[in-house]
């Protein structure tokens, strides 16, 4: 499975493209895909798939803002592919976010040449489609919406740390690693961390400022006990401009 899952700003406009997939040979895949956004119709199977493949289970104001383009103040874009039958085989949801209230401190370093970042909140491709080219597809659709708003200077997403499937895949596309959340999500009782990984747009650079790389390390250093730090955290705080962070939503993977 291939499934990771944060206000607002210009949106990517929402598109509905027909794409053909290329199959390996001997592919369930023998005709072209489609790639449309989701009607209402979709709702009750983008659920179903969701609570496949993904642990944590999404609420109402998910999917109902899947459907009107808008999640939690934010604007959404998504698109489905689909088989000629127009069974769906995977999709993508992205949202726009302020690059300086993202959730993620300094993740590009022209924040004012670029006001917002876009967020892969979803992936996901069904078991039988998988290794056909569909997830490329979708994550090239979600760079090209990415691409046609200037505003944009990164793409990026949240991993769960043990989906190495996952992160070779954002690897091979050009994501690179930012940084490492301990206990960044609380599954059926269990916390996971989760990787960082951006791509940089327009010309962006990807944040690797000492700040950066001070939050990295004292990330690491508490998952293993290193409270000799905390005073340098608590003078690293107060002498630095922060811009606020939005709390993480609980429903994302």
């Amino acid at each position: 499975k291939i499934g990771f899952l944060r206000r607002s700003a210009p949106r990517a406009s929402a598109m509905a493209v027909a794409l053909t997939c290329a199959p390996s040979s001997g592919a369930m895949v023998e005709d072209e895909l489609m790639y449309r956004t989701a009607s209402r119709g979709d709702k009750h199977m983008l659920r179903r798939l969701h609570e496949d493949w993904f642990p944590i289970r999404y609420n109402e104001n998910f999917y109902e803002g899947l459907i009107r383009g808008s999640y939690d103040g934010r604007p959404v874009s998504h698109v489905l592919a689909t088989n000629k039958e127009g069974q769906v085989c995977g999709c993508i949801t992205i949202s726009t976010l302020p690059s300086r209230r993202c959730g993620e401190d300094y993740l590009i370093e022209d924040a004012e040449a670029f006001p917002n970042v876009a967020y892969i909140m979803t992936v996901g491709v069904k078991d039988e489609y998988r290794r056909r080219g569909v997830g490329t597809k979708l994550l090239q659709w979600a760079l090209a919406a990415a691409e046609r708003d200037p505003s944009i200077g990164a793409v990026f997403l949240h991993v769960i740390t043990y989906n190495d499937a996952a992160i070779e895949f954002y690897r091979r596309n050009g994501f690179e690693y930012i940084r490492t959340h301990e206990h960044f999500y609380h599954i059926r009782g269990k916390d996971y961390g989760c990787h960082v990984y951006a791509k940089a747009m327009h010309d962006a650079t990807l944040s690797r400022t000492p700040r950066g790389l001070l939050t990295w390390l004292l990330d690491a250093l508490s998952s293993l006990g290193g409270s000799i730090f905390s005073a340098l955290a608590s003078s690293d705080e107060q002498g630095a401009e922060r811009d606020a962070v939005p709390v993480v939503p609980d429903s994302m993977v």
